[in-house]
């Protein structure tokens, strides 16, 4: 790996070869709502300043929480989506910018001219020293006399200097160059047998301390990065009906196929064969929950929405298979099917209006689930007689029962019927957890008790504030927080609103967090991801 004193040098000689030009800048403040970005590969540079915000930026499918005074530069070529939210007035901005060689310099070495930008990803930065710079750059930029483009973008150059200056000696002095080298090691040789000792002696620090800095930077493991790339090229090789499994094995870096197929089912959740077969059969589940109605039955749609905002967890595992990425809009989605020429559609009746579902059947044979008149059972049931899959659906509410039953008596055992008070923050708002559908779980099935009655409730939820959660008096509190930046600013004001902190059990240290992204979805497959999140929970209690 490169020594700093030669990082270093480099990045001199980039900054004096090159041109820097701004193309555009938004400014975001509170009253323009979420700043949403769909999936799209950047044409050019991206700087987004947050002063006051938070959010969730999702880069190379590497997904990142951004929070204030933060800096983030993208590259053209990245993919990226985002949904940030602006505090106040004060917000961010997100700027576009080019990138070039000088003249003279044009024509020579190409691996010269295509290097980065020397700081790519987030940079601290403190606001009180660079919203000056933003507020000019965007005010001259929209200015009536174009003349005042020029001293944008000499603000915008002042600006580029102060990310420079603040965070390339940071950089070359710390170790995320080193990591961001052994991710480019991990890229390249994916198919070796990678030691990550050696890799974190190389980086001259030890191996739980590189273990940590990967997952920060990258958010997962630097195992789970491996095993995640290797199994994105097996599937690729899987759909060729002339490799074999046990080359597929080799080729992607296991040399006994056994351990490939445990490793395969492990990380995808479907044995290899049954990826094989299933994938022969192109399903499209149309809306968010029809994705938990098939991955019980070991079915991964290849058209789906994934933008789901309040978890990354569908994006991330499932991406991969994903093809054809549905959105809110029907024209769009009805497009798309009508191209990707879907075997099956399976879609919720209340979610469409009539005239859609019509022209949907006209592209493939469609199941509507009825989503008000039957439970998730029974959605799963209609989906497995629609895919010829009844046994498989029959043994899967089998074993889920099986564990219900264990898994009750441990909670029953760990909360000593305990006082719950069971909250949900999304984006702006509090709610308290009532009877309905995604409560089924924990109200209906779980032996827990809910600080008040739930038979009083009309809704299944009710918005609440801290001084109403207070006057529960509820032993523990299980809060329920979407990933999204507006929900996690909703947590922060309510952890330091003064009823809160008076809350017993606030004092008392009995307030969990629990990612919410299987409770806010009525389906077979997230009943089962909240039966193994709450014991995983519980389990942690001392009480």
């Amino acid at each position: 790996m490169s020594s700093p004193q030669s990082i270093a040098a480099a990045t001199l000689d980039y900054i004096e070869e090159r041109w820097f030009k701004m193309a555009g800048v938004q400014h975001i403040q509170e009253s323009d709502g979420n700043w949403l970005m769909e999936r799209q590969q950047l044409e050019s540079y991206l700087l987004i300043v947050i002063a006051e915000g938070q959010g969730q930026l999702i880069v190379d499918s590497a997904s990142s929480l951004v929070t204030s005074e933060e800096v983030w530069i993208c590259r053209p070529g990245q993919w990226m989506e985002a949904n940030i939210y602006a505090f106040n007035k004060t917000g961010f901005y997100v700027i576009t910018f080019d990138i070039g060689m000088a003249t003279h310099l044009s024509k020579e070495g190409s691996a010269e001219q295509t290097a980065d930008f020397p700081v790519i990803g987030s940079a601290s930065l403190s606001a009180s020293e660079v919203m000056p710079l933003c507020q000019v750059i965007c005010q001259h930029w929209f200015g009536e006399n174009k003349l005042q483009r020029l001293r944008s973008q000499g603000a915008f150059h002042e600006l580029l200097c102060c990310v420079l200056q603040k965070q390339v000696p940071l950089q070359l002095n710390s170790l995320t160059a080193m990591i961001e080298k052994a991710k480019g090691y991990i890229d390249e040789h994916c198919r070796e047998n990678i030691s990550f000792e050696k890799l974190a002696q190389e980086a001259g620090i030890s191996s739980r301390h590189f273990r940590r800095l990967f997952k920060n930077l990258y958010g997962k493991s630097a195992v789970d990065y491996l095993t995640e790339l290797r199994m994105n090229h097996a599937r690729e090789l899987m759909r060729r009906p002339d490799v074999p499994l046990w080359e597929v094995a080799q080729h992607v870096g296991y040399h006994d196929e056994s351990h490939f197929r445990r490793a395969f089912k492990s990380h995808i959740g479907i044995s290899p064969a049954l990826y094989v077969k299933n994938h022969q059969l192109k399903i499209a589940a149309y809306s968010w929950p029809n994705i938990g109605m098939l991955l019980p039955l070991q079915v991964i749609p290849f058209a789906a929405p994934i933008d789901h905002y309040w978890t990354d967890y569908y994006r991330s595992k499932y991406g991969f298979d994903v093809k054809v990425r549905l959105r809110h809009d029907y024209d769009f989605n009805r497009k798309s099917l009508l191209v990707s020429c879907p075997d099956r559609i399976i879609a919720i009746d209340e979610f469409l209006p009539a005239r859609e579902q019509e022209m949907l059947g006209h592209i493939a044979p469609v199941l509507f689930i009825p989503w008000k008149s039957k439970d998730w059972r029974e959605h799963l049931l209609m989906v497995a007689a629609f895919l010829e899959k009844r046994q498989e659906a029959e043994t899967w509410l089998s074993n889920y029962d099986d564990n219900q039953v264990l898994i009750s008596e441990q909670v029953r055992r760990l909360v000593q019927r305990e006082k719950l008070l069971v909250i949900m923050i999304d984006r702006k708002n509090m709610y308290r957890w009532g009877k309905g559908y995604e409560g089924t779980v924990m109200f209906h099935q779980l032996p827990l008790s809910p600080a008040r009655h739930l038979d009083s409730l009309d809704a299944s939820y009710e918005l609440i504030d801290p001084q109403q959660a207070a006057a529960f008096d509820a032993d523990r509190i299980l809060m329920l927080i979407s990933e999204d930046g507006a929900s996690q600013g909703t947590l922060q004001t309510v952890n330091s609103s003064e009823e809160w902190q008076n809350m017993r059990a606030y004092k008392e240290k009995r307030v969990s967090l629990i990612q919410m992204g299987p409770w806010y979805e009525y389906s077979a497959y997230n009943h089962d991801l909240i039966q193994k999140q709450v014991i995983h929970l519980l389990g942690s209690i001392r009480t």
